[in-house]
């Protein structure tokens, strides 16, 4: 059996097992609510400007009244690919020419699939990875972007008055007001753009920060029965589970504590980690936006890749058909195997959008 052919079944068994089964990345916080729409190129970084009118009330056998449809202002119809690859090492494609030359046995086929598993679903993680940091962005209002000649500095047009940096730092124990500070900017949102932020997102190094002030000490023996009780000095800062009881309390909002992190790759190629949220950085959101395209979305558009495919053979592999991503494929970069490498690829096309500017608040601590 030709290289190509075998290659071709063998992937393209595997990609359909990976979309089949692999599902969103569950430590991607925000990945998980906010929703992932089908989108046209020319409103993929689309923002709905409009606001929301109540309906009229209108008597049987009445004409209602025809609004004209709500401005839509592009930001940029500049489509972002999140998109990266990875080749398939010397010893893979050794295992690969075996199972094509029909002399490998069952563990070799095992390898084989494993491997390409892992590696494609990595990559589509990553991709997953990049959707995230852009949802955080979104969240706080600033994304900064400098790599490969791509230069990003973009906002949501979050209100002045829901971005905030706070009168004196968390770290200041004794006279920052934390609790103050969110409950400040709650009720903002909540009067100014009709928005409920019940829930506050922080980094546990900032929580800790926040349950260490003496605001937040002080305030604990009204929201705890057993708050008075705590001797001198003896404050349990460390039982995260009471804390957050109490804070959340305090807040009337789940407080949830998020330190995912994952690997970026500097212009020099040096690989750090990352946070999705900083330190120093607290989100307050809604749960009624969970996965609600009233509030925001991601508009995911075809991935180029898939549209290209219909006009040329795929050597491994084929999409059938114009997809949205994130999706794995595999290509033969040289149609004369020279040198005889493979490429995994995974690649996405969209960007976040926020449809109620007010949906969400960031606070620098």
């Amino acid at each position: 059996m030709p290289l190509e052919i075998a290659a071709q079944k063998r992937i393209r068994a595997i990609m359909d097992e990976l979309a089949d089964v692999r599902q969103l990345p569950q430590h991607l916080l925000f990945t998980n609510r906010i929703p992932i729409v089908p989108a046209d190129d020319d409103e993929i970084m689309a923002r709905y400007s409009g606001r929301v009118v109540a309906a009229d009330i209108v008597a049987d056998d009445f004409k209602a009244v025809v609004r004209a449809p709500n401005p839509l202002r592009l930001e940029s119809t500049k489509i972002p690919n999140l998109k990266h690859g990875e080749k398939v090492t010397q010893a893979q494609i050794n295992v690969l020419r075996r199972i094509a030359a029909g002399g490998t046995d069952a563990r070799d086929l095992r390898v084989f699939d494993n491997y390409l598993i892992n590696r494609l679903s990595d990559l589509r993680d990553g991709v997953y990875a990049r959707i995230e940091a852009i949802h955080v962005a979104m969240l706080l209002d600033s994304l900064t972007y400098d790599r490969m000649g791509i230069k990003i500095t973009a906002g949501w047009g979050m209100p002045p008055d829901l971005k905030v940096t706070v009168a004196t730092p968390w770290a200041t124990a004794a006279t920052a007001t934390p609790i103050s500070d969110i409950t400040a900017v709650q009720q903002v949102a909540q009067e100014k753009y009709g928005v409920l932020l019940d829930r506050v997102t922080m980094t546990r190094t900032d929580f800790n920060r926040m349950t260490a002030t003496a605001e937040f000490q002080a305030k604990s023996a009204v929201y705890s029965a057993h708050a008075a009780a705590f001797p001198a000095g003896g404050f349990p800062v460390n039982d995260t589970v009471a804390m957050k009881a109490i804070a959340g309390r305090m807040l009337n909002a789940e407080v949830e504590l998020y330190d995912a992190q994952t690997w970026t790759e500097n212009n020099d190629g040096v690989q750090l980690a990352e946070r999705y949220l900083p330190v120093g950085k607290v989100v307050l959101t809604s749960s009624e936006g969970d996965n609600n395209p009233l509030f925001w979305d991601f508009a995911n558009g075809v991935v180029t890749e898939s549209v290209v495919a219909d006009f040329v053979e795929m050597p491994l592999g084929d999409f059938g058909g114009p997809v949205e991503g994130p999706v794995a494929y595999a290509t033969a970069p040289n149609a004369d195997l020279n040198p005889p490498d493979i490429t995994l690829w995974a690649v996405a096309r969209g960007f976040s959008r926020k449809h109620k500017p007010g949906a969400s608040a960031a606070l620098t601590v």
